[in-house]
């Protein structure tokens, strides 16, 4: 199984830490990598017009790194919530449906544009509060660590 956690900027500090220290975890179960795509930097909060072109220049930088036999998990605040154990299961029902690439795709502080949330394979939230980008990183990839460890049966996750 392939893992690709593809989000816009750096993670530097605690941040970047926490990341590269579940990559690591994760890398005992399966294929995993950081890619970080182009950020679109501005000053103050955007009108609609541009936020929209914002939004959809980090989605060009997003697309160009996902590929088409990619299973895209896009994560939005408005996604489908689902437990530790009920991510395990849809990790694990569709990489016994012969999956074997999946691409989470986290979107800058304005969030993700719209059409590449319509082309996802599912939307996910992981909580109904509003997370910096750079948090929501590091706890996928907690979260993508519990779930290996479950689908092995693994004491992590209680």
């Amino acid at each position: 199984m392939r893992l690709k956690i593809v989000c816009p900027g750096k993670a530097r500090g605690p941040f970047g830490e926490l990341a590269r220290e579940y990559e690591k975890r994760i890398a005992a179960y399966a294929q995993v990598a950081l890619i970080e795509a182009p950020e679109v930097r501005y000053v103050k909060e955007p009108a609609p017009k541009a936020r929209d072109r914002i939004l959809a220049e980090e989605a060009l930088g997003i697309k160009a790194k996902l590929d088409a036999r990619d299973h895209v998990i896009a994560l939005d605040v408005r996604g489908r919530r689902l437990t530790s154990e009920e991510f395990a299961a849809y990790i694990g029902d569709h990489a016994t449906r012969g999956v074997s690439n999946f691409a989470f795709v986290i979107g800058g502080s304005l969030g993700l544009d719209s059409a590449l949330l319509a082309k996802a394979n599912l939307c996910l939230s992981l909580s109904s509060m509003t997370l910096p980008h750079l948090l929501a990183r590091v706890v996928l990839l907690e979260q993508i660590y519990r779930a290996c460890t479950i689908l092995r049966g693994e004491p992590y996750h209680k």
